[in-house]
């Protein structure tokens, strides 16, 4: 499966990282100013060719660990192949290896295995499945993995309308470290949203965002909820997203009301500041 409109910026936003495997290193022996051997060099780890980009790479030492290994350094091989094979755009590969660690008794593994599966699901726009995933991934992990698997579940808790759930974790998303910036920039902007719309869609590209707000124009109008909208927003990934909003209410029920009175595939979503 081809990876979907996800730039390196969201990567080194989502990706939930594993540690590195420790080193192997062979001491000097001194003796009289006499240097007895070189360092042995530690062998090549599928988690340090994650954590220094090489995706590939990781999933070929990952998977040839997994299958000469066991216990937890056999899990923590699947884990490291699954998040690679994600990396790589291989969302069927990645949750093959990522599915049974779901309940792994380490919270570190299931965690970020947790986390990983909402991405797939938020990628795919199953976002019922990946608020699901990223909260349960948030009360797994700590620090900045919890704070960016936050940030994502709210983003999907957003797009089901899902108004009050989806400002809990934008607020949850702003403890990480000052490293995660741009999660609690981007959670903050969140936060200052205000009343709620109804959303009819979400394009990357504007022009397709154009042709929805012409098509329901005349409609919106005619119950009264205004010229529809088309809002830019950009996500943690830096790309650039353009939303379809019709109308402004001050509650969840009048804008549930006006959805039915709209009809379609629109959902209740905060309304952005203008």
């Amino acid at each position: 499966m081809s990876q979907k409109n996800y730039s390196p910026g969201l990567r080194g936003v989502l990706r939930f990282r594993v540690s590195g495997l420790g080193a192997l290193v062979t001491a000097c022996a001194v003796f009289l100013g006499a240097c007895a051997s070189s360092p042995i060099p530690p062998p090549p780890s599928g988690a340090g060719a994650y954590q220094s980009g090489n995706y590939q790479e990781a999933y070929r030492l990952s998977a040839s660990e997994y299958s000469r290994t066991d216990g937890v350094r056999r899990d923590r091989a699947a884990l490291t192949a699954g998040l690679s094979a994600h990396a790589m755009g291989r969302s069927a590969l990645a949750e093959s290896w990522l599915r049974p660690l779901e309940r792994h008794p380490d919270p570190a593994i299931s965690g970020r295995a947790a986390a990983t599966l909402g991405l797939i699901a938020q990628e795919r726009g199953d976002h019922e499945q990946a608020a699901a995933l990223l909260s349960r991934a948030s009360r797994q992990l700590d620090g900045d993995a919890s704070a960016r698997a936050n940030f994502q579940a709210a983003e999907s808790y957003a797009a089901l309308g899902r108004v009050d759930s989806a400002r809990l974790h934008y607020r949850l998303a702003r403890g990480g470290t000052p490293a995660q910036d741009q999660v609690r920039t981007l959670s903050n902007e969140r936060l200052e949203l205000s009343g709620y719309t109804l959303q009819a869609g979400a394009f990357a590209n504007q022009a397709n965002a154009r042709e929805l707000a012409n098509r329901l124009s005349t409609r919106a109008q005619a119950l009264g909820y205004g010229e529809p909208r088309i809002v830019q927003r950009t996500p943690a990934d830096g790309r650039v997203l353009y939303l379809v909003h019709i109308g402004s209410f001050s509650t969840e029920r009048d804008a549930q009301t006006a959805r039915i009175r709209l009809g379609g595939d629109a959902v209740v979503a905060s309304a952005a500041r203008r």
